[in-house]
This record gives C-alpha cells, structure tokens and sequence, in this order.
C-alpha cells in the first residue's frame, strides 16, 4: 500500500505540540502523544465538499471548519465566522433575504495562505457547480448571487427567505460541506480527482499527513489553529471496518475512541478499563422503500410493510436499551419535533394482512403470496459490517415473511453503498426494492432532501424517489419563515404526512454509543459530530 504525505504536517509529526501535563497520573496503556480514532468505512475523499458517509463527513471535523458549528444544546457557534448572524447583529436582514457572515481576521490555511471570503465564494459556487459531485444542493441553490465587500465580509443574497439557511451553509446540516482553499482548487480541471482529495489542506485542527488506504489516515496538530493549539500532537484514524474487531481494539487498547453498535456495547458496558458513554443524536435507522419499483408503487403494500414490523419489540431487543423507537426521522426530543399520540403504521399484523388482501396479494401454497402468476418477493440492500444492521435486517425479513413477503437480503460495501450513482452507488441508483439506511441529520429540523420532488438522485437523497404536490407546498412554507413556532407546526404536519404515504419506514433512533480510553477527556458531542471540538480533547485531569 501506498501513503499519500503532506510534507510539512509530515515534519510535525514526530514533534511534542501540545500534549498531556506528564504530573496526571495515566494509564500504561495511554499515549498522551497520540490520539488513536476509528472509521467504519473507507473514504472515497478527504475533499470535505465530495463527503458521501458519515466517516468522510467525521475526518472533515479533523482538518477543516465550518462558519458555523452547535454545541452540545444545538445553540449555533461560530468558528470561521466571528459571529453567529441574526436578526439582531444584523446578520440577517429584514426581508430574511440576504445573510452577511463577519469572517475571523488571521486564519490561515495549513499551507500558511490567508483565509478570506474569497475561500467562502469559491467554496460556494464549487457546490453549485454540475461538474462537482456533491451529495446534495439544497440550500445553496437557494442563493441568487453572492458577493464580498472586504476579505472578512461574505454575503449571499436568497432568492426567497430561507429559515433553515445559518445551519445549512457550511455548516453541520444533512449534506455538510466545510470550506475549501480557493488558491489550491481554482485551477483544477477536474474537482472530483484533484490530487486535494488525497492531500487535503484546512484550517481546522490538525493537518493532513498520510493516508495508507485501507489502513490509517494520520494527522498532526495544527500550532497555528485559531481555536488553540490542539492538546494531543497526534491522530491517527484506523481504518476498520469490522465492529467486532473494533470491540477486540477497543478492550485490548489498541484504540482511544469509536463508536460502537449495539451489540458491543453491550458487551464493553461493565468493562472497567474503558468509558462507555450514549450520547443523544439527531440519527434515525430506516427501510426506504422505491417507490419506482412496482409493486412498491402501491401505497397499501408499503402500509403493510410498516405494519408487518413490531418497532418495540426490533429496538428492545437489538439496541439493548440504546434506542428510541421512532415514528419519523426527526427524533422527538429534537427540538422541531413532537411526541406522536398515535402511530398510524403500528405493529399490527391483522391490518397487515387486510392491506395486501385489498392490493390483490393471496397466499399462495408456501405462505407467500401472489398476484398475477408472481410471488411477493423483494430484495433488501444493507451497509455490509455492522452486526445490529445485519441483525435488524434478518429480524425484518422474519417479519415480512409472516405476513407473505419474501425479502432477500443483499450485502453491500460501505462505500459503494452511500456513492454517488455515476460511481455505482446502489441507493443513488434505485438498485434495490428496499434498503436499511442510517442516517446522521443535522442541526436544523429541514428534511426536503429525504421528500421533495427535486431532490431525488442524482440531485438529493430521496432514495424513495417520493413526490408529492402536498409534500412539496408543506416543504417551502417551512422553509420559508424564521417563525420557530411556525416551523415545529409545520413540520409535525410533514412528519404525519411520511407517516401517511410511507415512502420511508422508521424504525429507531439510535442514541451515540462511545467507547473511548479511561483518560480521555472531551467535551459532550453536539447532536451530530462526533469528533466535535476534537482540538480540545486531551488526556489526564
């Protein structure tokens, strides 16, 4: 395997930045040189604008940063930004048309350029830019013009008023992009393979080292990061893919830091050598169902599916207690949304059974059923590793098989999972009847890129290939007004709305399982980051 090196984080490396006060007494098996982190997946780029999964979206907290961040409570934070804008500072002007960030002065980029606004107008017309392989442009194609007064002014002028716009742009939404160097991509031919994705230059934290694919990405401490020097020199991020070897690493101290599934956490949670903390996040566990795909078209058959599945019992059980069953993809506790007092689509097999009577489905001689001369079989895709996916998914097809529907499970890798449809991708390419989907949201209640119509790939994430005129009409009043209270009305009626036509069916949501190092200190996750504040984690009392 080769390593791709940046040669100055490469000479910083071996130096002692920062680091633990050697008077706290630590462990034997602790480091305080070195901070020893895990992704799940391999990423495809270390380009922050090209993020597909999750784990890319985490490496990018390492060496970049957004204008704005949340703390632990989902209060906005400003990080290139001086300010958080508003209403009040005059961030957000009257009409809520144009938004005016006030950008920190002495940021520099890992290669010692000044960071500008130029960097933030660069940045934003990448996303707009068809060439480039983003996730997803929501948002950002709401911005009718941007300009830059000064090198610490940036101004985007809406073409509507847009709500949900401080935490989406460049900031910890569902698709979140952090900002880019203009002076290293402006000449690019080719934004997708630039030599950036393999070789990234931030302003964040540490800086990028090496990257020996399928193995390690390694970071150093970044001296000059305008948060403050990082307390731990080093990183280094492994590349394992497997949960139950992360489990032996993890007890074995081999690593300081993961997530973990349900099911080792179960298993780490009386262990005495480590942390293991749940951590509330905006994350949901979902079957999206394409509605492209026949006999998925058919609104009973998708009810009898929801129907056919006891949530209760699938989160009790598979979650260990870690889980919370769901009813839409916005969690409860989150702020926008609201405990349900009825479950239209709850466990009942009886309705189940009437449903796919009624949509012309009989039991044939083996239980399933058929219609036409055709069997009721549909193929399952999952996000191969992951022990409670697999588990989650086995006990689904446990379930539609009592009711008559034969599920065949296909094992995807990770990566090609979550890809873009041009690179294979099975969800952005419809290739499966369903497909279990975990999802990290953001900080804002806006869920467009699940349901609206424009939004289905390649341009968004509405893998269900939903569309609805109601759907739609709902979505831009809710993004159309700063109204809070307006906003939560609204989106309890989108939530009974999915509820009603099920192109999705959630399942549970997942509180954060964390195993990390007895000495490892770190402030509280903020909801969706999990390597949050990560220039401030730090080793001893």
């Amino acid at each position: 395997m080769t390593a791709v090196r940046n040669a100055v984080g490469a000479a910083l490396i071996g130096c002692a930045l920062g680091g633990t006060a050697l008077g706290a007494a630590l462990h034997p098996w602790t480091n305080p040189n070195e901070l020893r982190l895990v992704m799940l997946s391999s990423p495809h780029t270390l380009n922050p604008l090209l993020n597909t999964n999750s784990e890319e979206t985490n490496l990018g907290s390492l060496a970049f940063d957004y204008l704005v961040s949340a703390d632990r409570d989902l209060r906005l934070t400003p990080e290139l930004a001086i300010e958080v804008p508003s209403s009040a500072n005059g961030g957000i002007s009257r009409d809520g048309k144009i938004i005016t960030y006030r950008l920190r002065h002495g940021v520099r980029w890992h290669d010692g350029k000044p960071f500008t606004s130029a960097d933030v107008a660069f940045s934003y017309h990448l996303v707009m830019d068809p060439k480039v392989n983003v996730q997803s442009r929501l948002g950002y194609d709401e911005v009718a013009s941007v300009d830059t007064p000064d090198a610490f002014t940036m101004r985007f002028h809406f073409k509507r008023p847009y709500a949900p716009i401080v935490r989406r742009l460049f900031a910890p939404s569902g698709e979140p992009y952090r900002v880019v160097p203009k002076h290293l991509l402006e000449h690019s031919t080719d934004v997708n393979q630039d030599a950036f994705g393999s070789n990234p230059v931030g302003t964040g934290p540490y800086r990028f080292v090496s990257w020996q694919r399928g193995d390690r990405v390694e970071y150093a401490a970044n001296p000059d990061y305008w948060g403050g020097q990082p307390k731990i020199p080093r990183v280094i991020v492994r590349d394992i893919s497997d949960i139950n070897t992360i489990g032996v690493q993890l007890r074995t101290h081999q690593l300081d830091h993961s997530l973990v599934d349900s099911a080792t956490y179960n298993l780490l949670r009386t262990n005495r050598e480590m942390n293991v903390t749940l951590i509330p996040q905006n994350v949901f566990v979902s079957v999206t169902l394409n509605m492209k795909h026949a006999p998925l078209d058919d609104v009973r058959l998708r009810r009898a599916i929801a129907k056919a599945i006891d949530k209760h019992t699938l989160t009790d059980r598979l979650t260990f207690g870690t889980g919370e069953v769901a009813f839409a993809d916005l969690p409860w506790r989150f702020w926008a949304d609201h405990p349900p007092a009825r479950d239209p689509n709850a466990y009942d097999t009886a309705a189940a059974r009437t449903l796919l009577d009624a949509a012309g489905w009989t039991a044939g001689p083996d239980g399933i059923r058929q219609k036409g001369g055709k069997r009721l079989e549909l193929q399952l895709a999952e996000s191969a590793g992951g022990v409670t996916n697999r588990n989650v998914d086995v006990q689904l097809q446990s379930y539609l098989k009592a009711v008559g529907i034969e599920l065949t499970i296909k094992s995807v890798a990770p990566n090609l999972f979550f890809a873009k449809a041009a690179d294979g991708g099975v969800l952005d390419r419809g290739a499966s009847d369903l497909a279990t989907v975990s999802w990290i949201a953001g900080i804002d209640p806006d869920n467009g890129f699940l349901y609206r119509c424009d939004q289905v790939p390649p341009n968004g994430s509405n893998y269900a290939g939903y569309c609805s005129a109601e759907m739609d009409a709902l979505q831009a009043q809710a993004i159309g007004t700063y109204d809070e209270g307006r906003r939560r009305e609204l989106y309890a009626r989108i939530e009974n709305l999915v509820a009603r036509d099920v192109p999705w069916i959630f399942l549970y949501n997942p509180r954060q399982r964390i195993a990390s190092n007895l000495d490892l200190r770190r402030p509280a996750g903020n909801f969706v980051d999990r390597f949050w504040h990560v220039g401030a984690w730090r080793y001893g009392d």
